[in-house]
Order: C-alpha cells, then sequence, then structure tokens
C-alpha cells in the first residue's frame, strides 16, 4: 500500500492585516490575492517590521478592501495619500520547491517593502514609479531567489503614495521558467481528480472518487474516503488487487488496510465488517 495513514501533517500560517487574515494549510492548495487600499501620509522608513508596517495599515481609514484574481494593474485611481497592502498565500509543491523570484512594479511615493513568509526581502525608501515597464529595474522591488520548500508560504508587499498613484503589478518566477503574473490560476497546482492534493504530491493523482466502496461489484454502503496523501479507500484496495497472486493474498490485503483505518477511528467496526465481507465475496485473485 503506498498510504501512511499515520503520516498526515498540517502545517498553518496565519497572516492578518487590517482584519483580513491568510489563512493556509500545507493539505489545502487554494491559492489567495488580497488587497487593502488605506488613506495614509505614512512614509516609509526603511526600519520597519512586518508588524510595524501592518498596524499602520490596520490604523488607517480603508479606502477599499477584497480579493483580486490577479495582481496585476491593481490600484492606480490616481489618488493622494494612499497605503497599500497586498497579501498572497499560496502552496509550493514538491516539485516547485527551490528558488523562487518575485517582483513587483509599484508606485510608492513614500516607499515600501516586500515581505516573505514575514521576512523583509526587498524594500526602499526613496520614490518609486516603474511607469508600466519591466525594464525599469531601478524602480522595481525584486526578491531573487529566495528558497521555498514545499508547503505553504505568503508574499505581502506594503507601500506608501503621496500623489497621484499609478497602476501596479506582481509577478513571480520558479527557477528560471520565466516571469507570471501573480494570479489565482498561476499559483493553483493541478489536480486533476480535484481531491485538493496536488498531482505532484499526489500519491494517487486519478483517485476512485465513488461515493462508497465497492469491490467486484459489490456495494459495501461505506464512504469512500479520501485518506493522506490523496489516496482514497477504493484506490487502496485498488493496489491490493494489483498483481495478487491468489484471493486469500487479496483478503488478507484489505483485512490488514481496514483493521488499520479502524485503529485510527476513520472508520467503524460495522464498516470495516462490510468491507471484508465483499472483499471476501469477490473474485479477486481466483
Amino acid at each position: 500500500m503506498k498510504t501512511t495513514l499515520n503520516d498526515l501533517t498540517w502545517t498553518r500560517i496565519a497572516l492578518c492585516v487590517a482584519g483580513t487574515c491568510l489563512n493556509l494549510t500545507a493539505l489545502a492548495s487554494a491559492p489567495s490575492i488580497q488587497l487593502t487600499q488605506v488613506s495614509s501620509s505614512y512614509s516609509y522608513l526603511g526600519t520597519e517590521s512586518r508588524a510595524d508596517l501592518a498596524a499602520v495599515i490596520a490604523g488607517s481609514p480603508v479606502v477599499s478592501s477584497g480579493p483580486l484574481n490577479e495582481a496585476t494593474l491593481f490600484a492606480g485611481d490616481a489618488g493622494v495619500d494612499e497605503g497599500y497592502y497586498v497579501g498572497t498565500g499560496f502552496v509550493v509543491t514538491s516539485c516547485e520547491a527551490g528558488p523562487w523570484s518575485f517582483r513587483l512594479g509599484p508606485d510608492f511615493g513614500r516607499g515600501g517593502a516586500v515581505f516573505v513568509d514575514g521576512v523583509k526581502m526587498a524594500d526602499a525608501t526613496h520614490d518609486l514609479w516603474w511607469d508600466l515597464n519591466w525594464n525599469l529595474t531601478s524602480q522595481l522591488l525584486t526578491v531573487d531567489n529566495v528558497v521555498l520548500a514545499a508547503g505553504p508560504h505568503s508574499v505581502e508587499v506594503f507601500g506608501f503614495e503621496g500623489c497621484c498613484s499609478g497602476k501596479m503589478s506582481l509577478e513571480f518566477q520558479v527557477a528560471d521558467g520565466g516571469w507570471q503574473a501573480v494570479s489565482i490560476a498561476n499559483l493553483t497546482p493541478p489536480d486533476q481528480d480535484h481531491d485538493g492534493y496536488a498531482d505532484c504530491d499526489d500519491q494517487c493523482p486519478n483517485s476512485n472518487m465513488s461515493p462508497t466502496v465497492v469491490i467486484g461489484g459489490c456495494n459495501s454502503g461505506v464512504s469512500n474516503l479520501l485518506l493522506p496523501g490523496g489516496c482514497t479507500i477504493a484506490d487502496e484496495l485498488a493496489h491490493c488487487a494489483a498483481g495478487v497472486v491468489n484471493h486469500g493474498a487479496f483478503v488478507s490485503c484489505v483485512a490488514q488496510l481496514t483493521d488499520a483505518l479502524k485503529a485510527q477511528g476513520l472508520i467503524t467496526g460495522a464498516a470495516k465488517g462490510a468491507i471484508q465481507r465483499c472483499a471476501a465475496q469477490s473474485d479477486i485473485g481466483k
């Protein structure tokens, strides 16, 4: 069997600004992008921590706040005395673990900073205006090749503008794979069976997602649970059946599987018995 039933690790990060929190769980892959725009005459000094800047945003009148599908050409209402927070939460798969880069095309007349996982990685106290041109590298805030492990991460931007705010954009790059817009679509890893496990980290990327456990036409009536690692009970039963030498070996494998599921409280004794009866009645291995 491919699934280790007791190997379930939850990793959670909670990042909050102005009443909005990014909650990231290692076993959930849905990214999020949040933009909060406030009225503020604050100027970035260069010494502030993430908590300091979050307090500035949280303590300022909110102009607008809400989710974004894509951090491309956001804000830019030509307003004056404004502060900005952009928070992005995403999950890195094991295939993507390694160097990631980020670049912000800002309009921060009073400076700003970029944080990755709460750590300041790029900042400037002077006026920055990228003029919608990624080639103006001196006007960008860039984080080069920060190593991200598999799991949940965040990128947060804080910045301040005195006059005539222009459109801004945020992009990312995995290794040398080319720059992409920070967007829900680009940060969502492929998940062909839609079980919440990215294909790269899914032990069963094309799971049997039937509602109940069925063995050789015998419907046990037991819910086909999704197990840690991305396999369902039906997937694990298929592993028992694959290459089995005889019927007895299949029934024994099913017994071991259901014993483990019951021991961990994932199924009841009645459910265990129902699955084992279907296994015994099947022709698998005969």
